[in-house]
Formats: structure tokens, sequence, C-alpha cells
């Protein structure tokens, strides 16, 4: 999750019994695009939203290079 107010999905992950290891939160999409290619496994399915303004294509940017 990214920002601020996606914080508030990841603590409703948590709540709902997703694994606290399973929730990973960034600051930005530079954090995010840096950290998540790392966690992405084989057959995993990546679904990556976010405004314009967030920038989360760096995020696409970097599953696809890693």
């Amino acid at each position: 999750m990214v920002g601020r107010l996606a914080r508030l999905i990841s603590r409703a992950a948590i709540d709902a019994g997703m694994p606290v290891e399973r929730v990973s939160e960034y600051e930005d999409s530079h954090e995010a695009a840096r950290e998540v290619p790392a966690k992405v496994r084989e057959h995993d399915v990546v679904l990556v939203k976010g405004s314009r303004a967030m920038r989360m294509e760096r995020v696409v940017e970097g599953l696809l290079a890693g």
C-alpha cells in the first residue's frame, strides 16, 4: 500500500484476518517500486491501482524490470 490513506486499507485487511507479514506499506511509489518486485513470486497476481498523482506507473515499471 502506498500513501497515508492506503494505511486505512492495510489496517482493515489486517483486522479482517490477513496476516501482518502479507501487508506492506510504503511512503511513496519510488519506495514501492524498489521493494515490491522482490516480494512477487511466480504465479502471483499484482493489482496496481492508484491515481496519476501517486505515480503508480513507477511500481509497474519496477515490476516489469524486476
